[in-house]
């Protein structure tokens, strides 16, 4: 047993995978919102807002985005991105906080827009990360909060 232990090292900090969480989409005015739940002092530190099926390499990723958490919403503005009028998208976006500093939160959002309506869209497992148990279930249901990607890609033929 020490003999592993000193061959893989403890398992640490940085030794886990912490899930997505899923974030719904509503509109306020022109604007664009994202659920936040519990934000405390969480604000965004990168955002992507790409087409469905974008490989990772190509996802357009902003860095500090001049976008804020209010009243747990982050509203997207015209002024900032203006969605086609259709498409699939995924929304991408990380929140860090000063109080909470090792615990950075990813969210994901999958957004339709279609007749000048925007709604959610269920997530698949290379779009959101989620407890293995939970992928088939999310697939039908945003209320699950999360879908794990195989860490394994020799077992997952569409990893990039």
């Amino acid at each position: 047993m020490l003999t592993l232990t000193l061959i893989t090292g403890c398992p640490g900090h940085g030794d886990y995978l912490r899930p997505d969480e899923i974030a719904t989409v509503s509109t306020r005015g022109d604007n664009v919102c994202f659920s936040v739940q519990e934000p405390e002092d969480y604000q965004p530190v990168t955002i992507s807002i790409d087409s469905g099926g974008t490989r990772f390499r190509e996802r357009q990723i902003t860095l500090e985005p001049t976008l804020r958490i209010v009243n747990s919403q982050l509203c997207i503005p015209p002024s900032f991105h203006r969605f086609p009028d259709k498409g699939q998208f995924i929304v991408r976006y990380v929140l860090h906080s000063a109080h909470h500093k090792d615990t950075p939160r990813r969210m994901v959002a999958g957004v339709e827009v279609a007749d000048g309506c925007i709604f959610d869209i269920p997530l698949n497992d290379r779009e959101a990360v989620m407890p293995y148990g939970e992928l088939k279930t999310a697939m039908f249901s945003l209320n699950k909060a999360y879908v794990m990607v195989p860490a394994n890609p020799l077992l997952d033929p569409f990893m990039e």
